[in-house]
C-alpha cells in the first residue's frame, strides 16, 4: 500500500519530488528549493552538450572478458573498490564473484565461486570481502580464502539469505534468512537472524523474526543493530532480551551514517527519510521516482552525500544534512542494484541491471567509464 501523504508535503521538479527538512512550510526555503532544482536541471544540459576530460586514461576499446568465461549475467549487484584502486570487486547475477580493472575493462573472475554454493550476498568492511551463500549441507560453514582477502559463509542448504551485515569492527556477521523448506511443506515461513564469528565460524545467536529482513546496519560506536521489514524497523539494544519496534513501514533499504548520527531509510515508493540515531524523529524527506524501490545505498567517506540507486534508472545524489538534490541522471538506463564510493570519495561506482559497471567522478558529476559486462 502506497503511504499517504498531504498535498504540501513535498516541492515538485521535473524528474523528483525535492527534499524537504522537516518540520516546514517556509515559503522562502520553498523558492530556494525550486531554485536549485531549476539549477540542476541547467547543469544536466550542459552536461549534456559539453564533452569533458577525464583524470586518467580510459581505453575506448569493448571490454576485454576472459575466453573462458562467458557470463550470461544479465546484472550486476554489490560492487567494492579493491584494495588496488584501479579494481573493483562485484557479484553478478549468477552468484559468481568477479575483478574488473577500471582502465580496460578487462574481468577476471573468481573459480571458486563456480560450484553450487553461489554467493547470494556480497559484504565488504575495511576492505576485507566476506562472500554469504549456500552451502551443500544442513550446517553453517566458515572458510578462509586468504589469497584473495575474503571470508566465505555457507548457509545451510535449505535456507536463502536475504541480507547480510559485518559487525563488531569485522569479527562477526548478521545473516538473515528465510526457510524456503517450511513453505515447501506447508508450514509457516521461518525467517531468521543469525550471528556468526567469523574467526571460529561458530553460530553465536539465532533470532526469529515475524517477517523477511529486507536490510540490515550495525552502529559500531553503540553495538545496535538494525533490521528493516515490510510491518516496521526492528532495532536491537546491548543488553536488551527484546528489539524496540520502529513503526517505519514498508523501508527496502536502510543506511546508517555513524559521523552525524543518523539513519538513512529508502522504501519500495521512492521515499528517502532520514532519522536521528539519538531520538529516531524525521530530519528530512526526499520523494524521488514513484515508481523507485530503493535497493541500495551509499554514503561517501564524509558522509556529505548519500547515492540511491534501486530498480528506477535514475541515480540520485542528495546532501546527507537537508536531502537537497546533488545531481540526478535522466531516465532512459537500466536499474542500480549496487553502489560503493572509491575511498578518497572522488569516485562513485555504480553497478546496473544490464550487467554494466560505471564510474562516475564527483566533482562536476562526470561520467568516466560504462563497461559492459
Amino acid at each position: 500500500m502506497r503511504p499517504r501523504h498531504s498535498s504540501d508535503d513535498f516541492s515538485e521538479s521535473q524528474f523528483f519530488e525535492q527534499g524537504q527538512l522537516v518540520p516546514r512550510r517556509r515559503p522562502l526555503l520553498s523558492i530556494i528549493i525550486l531554485g536549485l532544482a531549476a539549477t540542476s536541471l541547467l547543469s544536466w544540459k550542459l552536461y549534456a552538450s559539453n564533452s569533458f576530460s577525464f583524470d586518467f586514461d580510459i581505453s575506448p576499446s569493448k571490454p576485454e572478458v576472459l575466453e573462458e568465461w562467458i557470463p550470461s549475467l544479465n546484472g550486476v549487484f554489490e560492487v567494492f573498490p579493491a584494495e588496488n584502486p584501479s579494481e573493483l570487486i562485484a557479484r553478478g547475477i549468477s552468484g559468481q564473484v568477479f575483478k574488473i580493472d577500471l582502465r580496460t575493462g578487462h574481468v577476471s573472475r573468481d573459480r571458486k565461486t563456480q560450484r553450487t554454493n553461489a554467493v547470494q550476498i556480497l559484504c565488504e568492511y575495511k576492505h576485507n570481502l566476506v562472500a554469504v551463500g549456500n552451502s551443500e549441507t544442513e550446517e553453517f560453514q566458515v572458510t578462509f580464502d586468504l589469497a584473495k582477502n575474503m571470508t566465505r559463509v555457507a548457509v545451510p542448504i535449505q535456507m536463502e539469505v536475504s541480507a547480510a551485515e559485518i559487525i563488531d569492527d569485522g569479527k562477526k556477521i548478521v545473516v538473515a534468512l528465510m526457510d524456503f523448506v517450511s513453505r515447501k511443506n506447508g508450514q509457516e515461513e521461518n525467517y531468521l537472524l543469525v550471528t556468526l564469528d567469523l574467526v571460529s565460524g561458530q553460530v553465536l545467536e539465532t533470532i526469529t523474526t515475524p517477517d523477511i529482513v529486507f536490510s540490515i546496519c550495525y552502529d559500531q560506536a553503540t553495538g545496535e543493530l538494525f533490521a528493516s521489514q515490510y510491518p516496521g524497523i526492528l532495532r536491537w539494544i546491548p543488553g536488551k532480551s527484546k528489539p524496540k519496534s520502529i513503526p517505519v513501514k514498508e523501508v527496502r533499504k536502510l543506511q546508517l551514517l555513524p559521523g552525524k548520527r543518523m539513519l538513512i531509510a529508502g522504501d519500495f515508493h521512492g521515499k528517502i527519510t532520514a532519522y536521528s540515531l539519538d531520538t529516531f524523529q524525521k530530519i528530512w524527506v526526499t520523494k524521488a521516482d514513484r515508481k523507485l524501490t530503493v535497493k541500495t545505498l551509499a554514503v561517501d567517506p564524509d558522509e556529505n552525500c548519500i547515492a540511491i540507486g534501486g530498480d528506477s534508472p535514475l541515480l540520485l545524489l542528495l546532501h546527507t544534512e537537508t536531502g537537497r538534490t546533488l545531481f540526478c541522471t535522466p531516465p532512459g538506463k537500466a536499474g542500480i542494484n549496487g553502489l560503493s564510493f572509491s575511498d578518497s570519495g572522488e569516485l562513485l561506482f555504480v553497478s546496473r541491471a544490464n550487467a554494466h559497471i560505471e564510474t562516475w567522478q564527483m566533482e562536476g558529476y562526470h561520467l568516466l567509464t560504462d563497461f559492459g559486462i
